[in-house]
């Protein structure tokens, strides 16, 4: 019998554009529909790779980072969330997306919006 090609379902992947078999996302990772690779995280985890659109996403729990970096939303991250995209809480600030050093703000809340 003949195969018919068909779209791995998110979460999943096919690695070989011929192949017929869609194989489940490592732990923590994700994939949008028809992909070849998961290439970013789950919500509560981020891409300290910053999704790489070909690179096998590498995730890590916010939780682990949510003491240093003051983020938003009871210290989780939503899904596809990168390094770059990780927002703070208002009063917090970073000199760019790369950078690690969060300062609070001089003037309080007020004075930063927070974000990324």
């Amino acid at each position: 019998g003949s195969s018919k090609c068909t779209a791995c379902a998110m979460g999943k992947y096919s690695p070989s554009l011929n192949s017929t078999r869609c194989f489940s996302c490592l732990q923590n990772t994700d994939s949008d529909k028809g992909a070849s690779v998961c290439r970013f995280c789950e919500v509560g985890y981020y891409d300290e790779n910053d999704g790489g659109s070909t690179r096998l996403a590498s995730c890590i729990d916010c939780q682990d980072l949510s003491r240093t970096m003051h983020m938003l939303q009871q210290h989780t991250c939503p899904g596809k969330t990168t390094f770059a995209t990780i927002n703070l809480n208002p009063g917090y600030w970073r000199s760019s997306t790369s950078s690690m050093l969060i300062l609070e703000c001089p003037g309080g809340k007020e004075a930063c919006a927070g974000g990324g």
